[in-house]
């Protein structure tokens, strides 16, 4: 397993369990209940600021920008997205996680390109932000979810 790919898994493993377990559980003897344990894993919701879902993608549809859009979600969302963007990876049924499919054009339809910058840079729920990737790198990954609904 490559080492990126490594990195991702655990970080997102990690996190699910930190969410699962609450912040409670982390204060030594202090046991959490079960609908405490529940409420932690679930993400709170999801609020955009107005100017980050404004933002539009500064890069031009190119293959080359959806080639290194395609390659980076490939090895850095796809575990969990699924390798053509239909919210069917292979990390879904064991964290038990809802994750859209891009591939649905009405799903694509309810976020902006802002949004999904904002929802990778930041990260939301179990899902870890990208921040080490580079904006335009990010905005190449919107590109290649753009490109995955159908019709």
């Amino acid at each position: 397993m490559a080492s990126r790919t490594r990195w991702a898994l655990l970080t997102i493993l990690g996190v699910a369990v930190a969410v699962a377990i609450g912040p409670s559980v982390a204060q030594e003897g202090v046991t959490a209940s079960p609908s405490e344990k529940k409420a932690a894993a679930l993400p709170s919701p999801l609020v955009i600021p107005k100017d980050a879902s404004a933002r539009r993608n500064p890069q031009p549809m190119t293959s080359e920008n959806l080639n290194e859009g395609r390659k980076l979600f490939v090895s850095q969302c796809a575990m969990c997205h699924g390798a053509e963007g239909a919210g069917d990876g292979d990390l879904v049924p064991r964290l038990k996680m809802s994750i859209p499919d891009y591939q649905d054009p009405k799903v694509q339809a309810t976020r902006t390109d802002g949004d999904l910058m904002y929802i990778m840079t930041t990260g939301h729920g179990v899902m870890p932000g990208e921040k080490q990737l580079s904006e335009t790198s990010r905005w190449n990954i919107v590109l290649y979810l753009r490109s995955l609904a159908k019709g």
